[in-house]
């Protein structure tokens, strides 16, 4: 479960990081942040909470673990927005 926190927290700082992408691709435009339903400021203060959540949860049981999932929260976000990026 922690780790799905940690997952679900990079990949909401994704979609709020390519909000301004999604817009404009039929596909993606009517996802909450590009269609206006959730603010960027919510989507923040969940994904960060969430991030939070996991990451806390995984260092109680085991503070390398948690350090572990910390780092692959930021490879995520910067292999999925690189990827994304060189992909357009």
């Amino acid at each position: 479960m922690c780790g799905f926190f940690v997952t679900a927290s990079a990949s909401a700082l994704n979609k709020m990081i390519e909000v301004d992408i999604d817009k404009l691709m039929v596909r993606t435009a009517n996802r909450p942040l590009p269609a206006g339903r959730m603010s960027t400021g919510k989507a923040l203060v969940i994904s960060i909470m969430m991030g939070l959540l996991g990451i806390s949860i995984l260092c109680k049981l085991n503070f390398i673990v948690g350090k572990l999932s910390l780092f692959q929260l930021f490879c995520m976000l910067l292999y999925i927005h690189n990827c994304i990026r060189n992909l357009q």
